[in-house]
């Protein structure tokens, strides 16, 4: 594999669309030799096996570029057009264009996390437009982002279909309230055949209205599509030693998930708590997916990340795209997850540690009494460990990650150099 051609086409290219302000453009190149084996380096290194891999990452200020190159492939992991309007007595809007992941959620991008339960940044990147608005009244604040874009072909949807995305997040002071809002819909799924993708089947999606006379039956009363989303809360407060932050993610699939009620979370969800001083970081997050409505019908089996008719689920190329923890196969898990950053002179360490128990029963399909037996059911307990350490040496950093999963202990290199 000629890695060098690969590597001056592409600066030759970024040259030609950079900034004229060469301060702002940041370009990383990573040598990574070995492969991560543990759910958050997987998550933070997206490669599968492969001996080596260079990664490649490119900030600017009217684009944004991820791949790596493994296995005589380059793989794209985002790549996107991003503009930025100037502001106006409306507020602030932003435009991104292409293939793209958006992280805007209480956990601000924190990289020790295992993820949102919405989107974690663990799949590549979505083919899409986003667009961002936010402003500022005193003290306080709102967002609000509207993005749709196009999942991947597989063996269940036979033809693409298409997911909708829309965030809503309020601030006051130090405490912020958000609503998420997807839909996958449309495309052509085995079993189920071509599903409506209209422009009023787009509306309905928009408005979580149920489907048309051309719906599957089972949509038809319900919302069209596979809707789901999250209600997100969160608190941060300055103290004397740093920054203080508390948040909760109740995920939901039906419109029981979406009253937020006890009844139907049973507190099911991502909870965390982060302290960051000076240039150390600590985490801590506890997940809980194990009640899901219920394990009788009606109200319950809501089954996170998975669809009866996308039965694929919440997944893109092969990779989860919310939470590391959850598959929609195996979606009841309980987890406790730990992490620590932190930065001495020229020296990183990493750790984190997850306790992972994930149950035997999911609600992959309702059996015909519409009623789940959860009496015998067990779990499968897996501890993960990861342990990073890289040394800045000029305008590169050599580093070291060691994993352990109570099965494999692996070992991977990397080598970044920063231009």
């Amino acid at each position: 594999m000629n890695y060098k051609k690969i590597l001056v086409t592409y600066l030759f290219l970024s040259s030609l669309f950079s900034n004229e302000n060469l301060n702002e453009d940041k370009l990383i190149i990573t040598y990574i030799s070995g492969s991560p084996e543990n759910y958050w380096s997987k998550k933070i290194d997206k490669i599968d096996i492969s001996s080596n891999a260079i990664h490649i990452k490119n900030y600017n200020n009217y684009y944004f570029s991820s791949f790596y190159i493994s296995n005589s492939k380059v793989y794209i992991d985002e790549f996107y057009y991003k503009k930025k309007f100037p502001e106006n007595k409306l507020g602030n809007f932003n435009l991104k264009i292409g293939s793209l992941t958006n992280n805007f959620s209480s956990i601000d991008n924190n990289i020790l996390s295992s993820g949102s339960m919405i989107e974690s940044g663990n799949s590549y990147g979505i083919p899409r437009y986003l667009v961002e608005f936010s402003n500022s009244f005193k003290n306080f604040d709102i967002y609000f982002s509207l993005s749709d874009g196009i999942l991947d072909k597989n063996s269940i949807n036979i033809k693409r279909p298409f997911l909708h995305d829309k965030r809503l997040y309020l601030s006051f002071k130090n405490l912020s309230i958000g609503f998420v809002h997807n839909v996958i819909w449309g495309g052509e799924v085995t079993a189920y055949g071509k599903q409506p993708n209209d422009l009023d089947d787009y509306f309905r999606i928009f408005l979580g209205r149920g489907g048309g006379a051309d719906a599957v039956i089972t949509d038809q009363p319900n919302a069209l599509g596979d809707a789901f989303g999250m209600w997100d809360f969160s608190y941060k407060k300055n103290v004397r030693l740093g920054e203080i932050k508390v948040y909760h993610q109740t995920y939901f699939e039906d419109g029981s998930g979406l009253k937020l009620t006890n009844k139907m979370s049973e507190f099911d969800g991502l909870s965390g708590i982060s302290f960051k001083y000076k240039k150390t970081n600590i985490l801590l997050e506890r997940l809980k997916t194990t009640f899901q409505g219920g394990n009788t019908h009606p109200p319950g089996i809501d089954s996170y990340y998975w669809n009866g008719i996308y039965r694929n689920g919440w997944q893109f190329k092969d990779r989860i795209i919310g939470n590391i923890f959850i598959n929609p196969s195996k979606n009841r898990v309980r987890v406790i997850h730990f992490g620590l950053s932190t930065v001495y002179k020229k020296n990183k360490f990493q750790l984190n540690f997850s306790d992972i128990k994930k149950y035997n029963i999911s609600y992959n399909g309702f059996p015909p009494s519409e009623t789940i037996d959860l009496g015998e059911d067990f779990f499968k307990k897996e501890i993960q460990r990861n342990l990073y350490y890289e040394r800045k040496l000029n305008n590169f950093g050599v580093g070291i990650m060691l994993e352990d999963n109570q099965i494999n202990t692996n070992i991977y290199f990397k080598i970044k150099y920063h231009l």
